[in-house]
C-alpha cells in the first residue's frame, strides 16, 4: 500500500510506536493524527486496509537489492509502474526517498534499560530526505543506486524502505 500523509513504525510486539509526519497541516490537534496514535496495529492494520482499498495506489513500489559478500557491495533497485496521469495527481514535482534501516541493534533507552533492542533503525539515507528525481520512462520508473555496506552492519538485519512523494503547494519548498 502506498500511505501518502504519514509512516508508521512498528515494533515487534504490535503495537503502534510512532508515527511521523512529512505532510504540512496535519498537526497534533488534528483528528486523524489523535486517531492514529491511539490505536494498536492490528486495528491500525485494518484502518489502513480501508484507506488503500478506497484510494488505490497511483504507483507501485518493488524494491530489488543484490549483495556482494566479498566488496559488501548492494545494488538496490528502485522501480516500479505509474498510472498514466500519474504527474497530474502526484504534482510534477514528485521525488523518491530510499533508506537503509536495520533491526536488532542493542543499546541503551530511557525506558528500556542497557540491553534495549532497537528495530527499524535509520542507518542511511541513499538519496536526499526531500527525495530525487524519479526516472521514469512512459508509465513505469527505476531508480538504481550502489552503497558499500559497513562491517559493523549485519546484513541479515538490513531492510530497504523506499517511497514516493509529492511536492508542496503553495509556493513551500521541499516535498511531502
Amino acid at each position: 500500500h502506498t500511505i501518502s500523509v504519514s509512516a508508521f513504525l512498528l515494533n515487534r510486539s504490535s503495537d503502534l510506536e510512532a508515527t511521523f509526519n512529512r505532510s504540512p497541516g496535519l498537526s497534533a490537534s488534528s483528528y486523524i493524527y489523535n486517531v492514529i496514535t491511539s490505536l494498536p496495529a492490528s486495528t491500525m492494520s485494518t484502518f489502513l486496509d480501508y484507506l488503500a482499498d478506497q484510494n488505490p495506489a497511483w504507483a507501485t513500489v518493488n524494491v530489488n537489492s543484490t549483495f556482494d559478500s566479498e566488496t559488501r557491495q548492494a545494488v538496490i533497485t528502485i522501480s516500479g509502474e505509474l498510472v498514466p496521469n500519474f504527474d497530474e495527481i502526484m504534482g510534477s514535482g514528485n521525488k523518491l526517498t530510499v533508506y537503509i534501516t536495520e533491526d536488532g541493534l542493542v543499546a541503551p533507552q530511557v525506558s528500556g534499560g542497557n540491553n534495549y533492542v532497537h528495530n527499524n533503525v535509520l542507518r542511511k539515507a541513499l538519496v536526499s530526505v526531500k527525495g530525487v528525481t524519479i526516472n521514469k520512462t512512459g508509465n513505469t520508473y527505476k531508480n538504481e543506486y550502489t552503497y558499500t555496506i559497513p562491517s559493523a552492519w549485519n546484513i541479515d538485519n538490513l531492510n530497504v524502505v523506499a517511497f514516493i512523494s509529492r511536492p508542496l503547494k503553495n509556493g513551500a519548498s521541499g516535498v511531502y
